[in-house]
């Protein structure tokens, strides 16, 4: 968690970015880490945080700098409404080839051991699981014709939506674990704006970014140019400096 803090305060956002993509990579498949996605997921008590909440939510504003890890981030922690609902930003958020790139490989974390909770979920009939399933819906849309659409559709296609509920077990929780309850501070209209405000913190800084290297290109061409005038006026002198050497050559043969 003071990791994440940390991370949070760095001023560049590029690297942000690139380090809390490969962070969530490691998070969601290595076996080093099944411990942390257990308590993300509610089925283990942290010892490092007061509450699964609380933890969550310390990643969240650090990771909602990454849309797709933000995505992948709430996928991992069984918070389904506040992927759901991070969907719609995605209209506003340029989507290019990295981006589209980090979004397949999100696909294919979900055909990965580490997500075998979130698959088997997409068998119930609850609210919870309705709106995991509008989350891959909106995935897919977001993603181009692709092996990764490919896949994602399959798997979508796999899920029988029965007209009739069987019903969900008290014991379930040990299997699936505890869901979050996001209120207060960590409430999830609050989760929405602190991702909408990153978002824009982002865009602003990647345009000051443009402007600067757009500054350093014009300050280099206007670096060169005084060379280039300095080389014509000395080119131009010892030109005429040879002409006036041929007449006067000329002239002496003709004297």
């Amino acid at each position: 968690m003071e990791f994440a803090g940390k991370l949070e305060k760095h001023w560049d956002m590029i690297f942000q970015q690139e380090l809390i993509e490969r962070l969530t990579l490691v998070i969601a498949a290595s076996p080093q880490y099944k411990t942390l996605r257990a308590i993300l997921t509610g089925k283990q008590k942290p010892e490092y945080a007061t509450s699964k909440e609380e933890l969550f939510f310390t990643l969240f504003k650090t990771w909602s700098t990454n849309p797709i890890s933000t995505l992948t981030l709430c996928l991992l922690s069984r918070n389904y409404e506040l992927a759901y609902r991070l969907i719609p930003r995605f209209t506003q958020i340029e989507m290019d080839t990295p981006k589209l790139i980090a979004l397949g490989s999100l696909v294919q974390l979900i055909e990965s051991p580490g997500f075998i909770h979130l698959r088997i979920e997409l068998t119930r009939q609850d609210q919870h699981s309705k709106f995991l399933m509008k989350t891959l819906q909106g995935i897919l849309m977001l993603l181009p014709l692709s092996k990764s659409f490919q896949s994602l559709k399959k798997r979508l296609q796999c899920i029988n939506i029965a007209p009739f509920e069987l019903g969900c077990e008290q014991a379930d929780a040990e299997f699936f674990g505890e869901r979050h309850e996001l209120q207060g501070q960590m409430s999830l209209q609050n989760c929405l704006a602190i991702f909408d405000q990153k978002q824009q913190q982002v865009e602003e800084y990647m345009r000051m970014r443009l402007q600067e290297e757009q500054k350093r290109l014009d300050e280099a061409v206007l670096n060169k140019q005084p060379r280039y005038v300095e080389q014509s006026s000395t080119s131009a002198a010892n030109t005429t400096q040879v002409a006036t050497s041929q007449n006067m050559t000329q002239q002496f043969i003709f004297i």
